[in-house]
């Protein structure tokens, strides 16, 4: 997601974690709970995290 108004938010819902990976916070919800947050980066550091559980499954589709 590009920063093009820093006045402006953006919501973004989605279940393709590639589309996520460039936003600036991400928030990983479990079971209607959210359970994990912080950048691409920041989330794909925790080794037993669930959004890199997640991303990891689905990468396949990235590259």
């Amino acid at each position: 997601m590009n920063k093009r108004n820093s006045k402006c938010a953006n919501i973004f819902v989605t279940h393709r974690l590639g589309a996520a990976a460039s936003a600036d916070e991400i928030y990983v919800m479990e079971n209607g709970r959210f359970v994990e947050q912080g950048s691409h980066v920041q989330l794909m550091q925790k080794t037993d995290g669930l959004y890199r559980r997640m991303f990891q499954a689905q990468k396949g589709m990235y590259e």
